[in-house]
């Protein structure tokens, strides 16, 4: 999976030719919601012959500013790069980006690349609050630009008659339904710990503050520690106010995933 910037781009237009499906959005806590629009995005480009794949997220999350998210970037990249993605592009949602109408965003996404068609969610939306595009006007949109584009909207996947969404995982993780985490994304919650740790030997200790998802409720939880190396090892994690404490001699694993990158 190759990683761009959109704005490098729309301003290179090294894929202005570049017949392209796919889809928007912060994917953030990628769940089987997301799971649906990446594989409608593949089964477009599977029927097309000659059409690549891409996803366009955020590096921060507009919809919740100054809240955490539930997973890093580097996290999203991976997973996303699992489902056989060929571009993944991101957008520094910097003041530039906010001030944008939805009219010229889907100008400039077909300034990007020959967009062939468009999955999005029943809920999005794109541009400033006054000038927004919604899921059911962006093929009347992308007409205007002179382009003819497949425009699919998913419907909203549900989990028990509730509605799976990045803010359901989240609200999820905070009480400690780690099963239930699982279950929407079909892995177990990985924490990205990627500042060095405080090593003795039993125990690695991370500072809270260095950790920028959303965590469970303080307490102790059996783990699993993925090694830089691909290797694993069965762990104690202990959550408190100020720090993440891994005790390597905890046998079980259940819920929780830790990975690091500095081992």
């Amino acid at each position: 999976m190759e990683i761009h910037d959109f704005f490098a781009l729309v301003n290179s237009k090294i894929l202005k030719d570049v017949p392209i499906a796919l889809t928007i959005g912060v994917f953030d806590g990628v769940h089987r919601g997301h799971e649906d629009i990446f594989n409608k995005v593949k089964e477009y480009a599977l029927t097309h012959p000659g059409t690549k794949t891409m996803v366009i997220t955020f590096s921060q999350n507009p919809k919740i500013k100054g809240q955490m998210f539930v997973d890093t970037l580097r996290l999203r990249e991976e997973y996303i790069s699992s489902f056989g993605i060929n571009y993944f592009t991101l957008i520094d949602f910097c003041e530039e980006i906010s001030k944008i109408s939805g009219n010229e965003f889907i100008r400039l996404l077909c300034t990007m690349c020959r967009v062939k068609a468009v999955v999005v969610g029943e809920d999005f939306k794109c541009g400033t609050p006054n000038s927004q595009v919604t899921a059911k006007e962006l093929e009347k949109e992308f007409e205007s630009t002179g382009n003819s584009v497949d425009v699919f909207i998913r419907e909203t996947i549900m989990d028990d008659q509730v509605r799976i969404s990045s803010t359901l995982l989240r609200q999820m993780i905070q009480k400690g339904d780690l099963d239930g985490v699982k279950r929407l994304s079909g892995r177990p919650y990985v924490i990205d710990l990627v500042e060095k740790a405080i090593i003795d030997n039993k125990s690695l200790t991370f500072a809270t503050s260095s950790i920028n998802q959303v965590l469970p409720p303080f307490g102790t939880y059996k783990a699993l520690l993925k090694l830089k190396s691909g290797n694993s090892i069965a762990c104690k994690v202990t959550i408190d106010e100020s720090k993440l404490m891994i005790d390597k001699n905890e046998k079980d694993v259940e819920s929780l995933s830790i990975i690091t990158k500095e081992l």
